[in-house]
């Protein structure tokens, strides 16, 4: 496993799509995880500090692994089929370890409440990882054209064009 943290949330102003950028440490691979925008607003939130007047879902989640005295041992981006990241969320109860299959939203969301690690299976990084212009090599790689395509993505159009359909 290749342990990340997150980077950044991008947030389309009006659109319901956010994007997390998990970073690996030590590392210039970032994995793009669009989520929704209740998760994507209480990762954001949180990471900057801010407080919703009452506790949101995963507040509740944790206040309750923390009131039981169940640790959130790591969250786990372990997949990537159809388009879709899956995710684990591994907890440690009366010495053992309980692994739940979760949503990454709500295993980072969850993760970033209980400062907890975040980590990604190797296949998945490989697989769906960008590297930022800045350190790509100075070799062409034949991708270029769709790393323009993909660096002028408007999620905000995005949006519009998927509702009009």
């Amino acid at each position: 496993m290749i342990e990340a943290f997150i980077e950044s949330v991008r947030v389309g102003m009006r659109s319901s799509l956010h994007v997390v950028i998990l970073r690996e440490r030590g590392g210039k691979r970032r994995l793009p995880i669009f989520v929704a925008r209740p998760e994507g607003d209480a990762i954001h939130m949180h990471l900057n500090g801010e407080k919703f007047p009452r506790p949101m879902t995963h507040d509740l989640a944790a206040s309750i692994l923390e009131h039981l005295h169940v640790s959130l041992k790591r969250v786990v981006i372990n997949e990537l089929r159809s388009s879709y990241f899956y995710a684990q969320v591994v907890l440690a109860a009366d010495g053992r370890e309980v692994v739940l299959d979760a949503r990454p939203s709500d295993a980072l969301a969850l993760a970033v409440r209980t400062n907890s690690p975040i980590y990604i299976a190797p296949e998945v990084l490989e697989e769906a990882s960008v590297l930022p212009p800045e350190f790509r090599e100075e070799e062409e790689t034949g991708l270029e054209a769709f790393d323009e395509f993909i660096s002028s993505l408007d999620l905000d159009d995005l949006e519009r064009k998927d509702k009009e359909e």
